[in-house]
């Protein structure tokens, strides 16, 4: 619901029918004029590019190219049209989710989703009766994985009462477990200012399936569907609308005897109630109290004066790590409600919660965890990054955990963590600690002074007035850099230059890039360009961003090093988003700062070229097609199948409405 409605869900229900009078073309005008107003100042893809004078002094980019002229507005006509392409796209989701069920029903359409199609005369292309030969590629065969394409058929004409797609597909399948139509782009086909009676749309579809050989299924379709508005109806209300060409212009299926993986948490922890406590999330259940609390008229008594249900940069976080060093890792999982859980590993496939045995169940605001030797003694002890709270050292003390934080520095931790690293950045034996930072895009000038020193926000509200892009270059709390002074103490590093960036940092990844003996960190930052810093040695760090090929805007939330190609030099998958709207509605506005095009186009892959990167992920070959994966959180280079080989692994997803309070629409 959230990663749709805040961005793209602009619906002026006042959109008048043909013909408009003059009261409603002012009413219209007004509303237009109002979203549009708001797009621009909450909306991550706003609908003017920078403004005048903005200060991108601390911009990693290069200016925007002159076609992103600033200030400059779409015309009325332009925003007209787009506005009411994004209504119809946003009615037609209900269409799409009725196509969905009837695909799950192996009908297309059903009895209910008939009455979408004209009567007569409709155009259709259509799936061969039998695919292609398999995929011979000896990558998906050593997964013992089969991937076949499916021919298409001429353009027929057919009548609604005899229209039966994908038929061919549908006899090989037994049922459908999940099933999903993605709009992925629409335009008007035939239309003057106001009498739009075509409109035109590439719909994406996607589901898994099981076949009727027992195999497993990854069915993929892209079709083209024209739709055109009855005469004399709203063009607003998709009932208005029926479909009378559906063009299937690709089909694929990727089949596996098996699960890749599988959810197995119910055999790993046997015991109910530590299973239940697992899989429940506190957010989530005040989420459901605090709408189910509105829609009812009651007070909900929130648990946090800042508190908010659409929580978009608040997470939870995982540690991997083998505590009792007895060959079998454990997992530590941070929670921003509740107590903390520690599953120790049986070594036979299922795990136990023992969080307060060690003195690990830290309550409320976690969101990182980093298990290392800080202290040299030979056993791990614990960084635990907080937000709304002070962010907390634990020593490892015979096995149990004992807050340290007020020991082991001469002043308090910092809050606001949204991730922690362990690194030895000056080569001296001994484990320092980063904080990477992050107080929200919304947060007021008053929160950074409860949050931070007086002598960090004073810093901050100076570079927040002289920086007026919240989108493209936002200010944000200063990360932290603590020294390992031996001893089990740290210091804080007060010159630690750019690494201190004033940014939403989400994540800092480090390694040895330039190969020069010393670890270098690349810092995934939200709202504002990201940033790669070089370890200069002695001390000091300089930003090498763009110098070194890093050009590329993104919402940047995650990073990962690796060496994909195997020729000894680190390269770099950074996580941000793809959205299709935000590509879909920015290729309507032309005049629309590049950055804002960059924002939505997924992850980029960058290929360590020795003294550049260069970006070698993209649409079509030959780039690696790894950048369309959805709303990113966090990325990870992994040998998935131990072939020698560097796979990727992409956790995505942003909001999903709790199920008592759902609503259509919501994901």
């Amino acid at each position: 619901m959230f990663s749709r409605s805040v961005i793209f869900r602009i619906t002026p229900r006042n959109r008048a029918c043909t013909p408009i009078d003059r009261s409603k073309r002012a009413k219209f005008r007004a509303l237009r004029a109002g979203l549009i107003a708001a797009a621009c100042t909450t909306l991550l893809f706003a609908l003017t590019a920078c403004s005048p004078g903005e200060d991108d002094t601390q911009s990693s980019l290069a200016k925007p190219p002159s076609t992103a002229r600033a200030g400059t507005t779409a015309s009325p006509k332009v925003l007209d049209a787009m506005l009411l392409s994004e209504e119809l796209i946003e009615g037609f989701r209900a269409e799409m989710g009725a196509l969905a069920f009837a695909v799950q029903n192996l009908e297309l359409p059903d009895d209910r989703t008939r009455r979408l199609f004209r009567t007569l005369d409709l155009q259709v292309t259509d799936l061969a009766q039998k695919p292609d030969a398999p995929n011979s590629d000896p990558t998906l065969q050593a997964l013992q994985l089969s991937s076949q394409n499916w021919p298409i058929t001429e353009a027929t004409t057919a009548t609604n009462s005899n229209l039966k797609l994908w038929r061919p597909l549908f006899d090989k399948i037994d049922r459908f477990s999940w099933t999903n139509f993605k709009i992925k782009s629409g335009h008007f086909v035939k239309s003057t200012a106001d009498e739009p009676d075509e409109f035109e749309m590439r719909v994406a579809f996607s589901g898994l399936a099981r076949l009727a050989n027992n195999h497993l299924s990854w069915v993929r379709t892209i079709q083209t569907l024209r739709w055109r508005m009855r005469a004399g109806n709203d063009p607003t209300k998709t009932e208005s609308w029926r479909i009378v060409s559906w063009q299937t212009k690709s089909a694929n299926h990727l089949d596996s005897p098996s699960p890749l993986f599988e959810d197995v948490i119910d055999s790993a922890l046997p015991d109910f109630a530590q299973r239940e406590t697992a899989r429940r999330s506190l957010h989530e259940r005040f989420t459901a109290d605090h709408l189910l609390a509105q829609r009812e008229g009651k007070k909900f008594e929130w648990p946090h004066e800042r508190f908010f249900y659409q929580k978009a940069n608040g997470h939870p976080g995982l540690s991997v790590v083998d505590l009792d060093q007895d060959g079998f890792d454990d997992l530590y999982i941070v929670a921003r409600w509740g107590r903390n859980q520690f599953f120790h590993n049986r070594g036979d496939g299922t795990f136990e919660e023992k969080a307060a045995e060690y003195g690990l169940d830290a309550k409320d605001f976690s969101s990182s965890a980093v298990f290392a030797d800080f202290d040299n003694d030979g056993d791990l002890d614990l960084f635990l990054g907080r937000t709304l709270e002070r962010s907390r050292y634990f020593e490892n003390q015979n096995g149990h955990f004992v807050d340290q934080s007020s020991t082991v520095i001469d002043r308090p931790l910092p809050y606001l963590a949204s991730s922690i690293s362990a690194v030895d950045y000056d080569g001296d034996g001994l484990l320092d600690i980063y904080v990477s930072t992050y107080n929200g895009t919304g947060a007021s000038i008053e929160q950074y002074y409860e949050y931070l020193s007086l002598e960090d926000a004073t810093a901050f509200d100076r570079l927040a007035l002289n920086t007026r892009h919240a989108f493209l270059n936002s200010v944000g709390p200063p990360n932290v850099l603590l020294h390992n002074e031996g001893n089990g103490r740290f210091s804080v590093v007060e010159d630690a230059g750019d690494l201190r960036a004033f940014r939403h940092t989400y994540q800092a990844t480090w390694a040895d890039f330039d190969q020069d003996g010393d670890p270098d960190v690349y810092l995934a930052n939200d709202f504002a360009p990201d940033a790669v810093i070089r370890n200069e040695g002695n001390g000091r760090f300089v930003e090498v961003t763009k110098e070194i090929g890093f050009t590329a805007f993104g919402l940047g939330m995650g990073v990962s090093w690796g060496d994909y190609d195997r020729d000894g030099n680190q390269d770099a998958y950074v996580s941000n988003m793809y959205s299709t709207a935000g590509s879909r509605i920015t290729d309507q506005l032309g005049y629309v700062d590049d950055r804002y095009r960059q924002m939505a186009q997924g992850n980029y892959l960058y290929r360590n070229e020795g003294d550049q990167f260069r970006k070698v992920s993209g649409p079509k070959p030959p780039d690696f097609a790894v950048e369309k994966t959805g709303w990113s959180w966090g990325s990870q280079f992994v040998d998935v199948d131990n072939d020698g080989f560097l796979d990727l692994g992409v956790l995505n997803g942003f909001y999903t409405a709790p199920r008592e309070v759902a609503i259509a629409g919501d994901t």
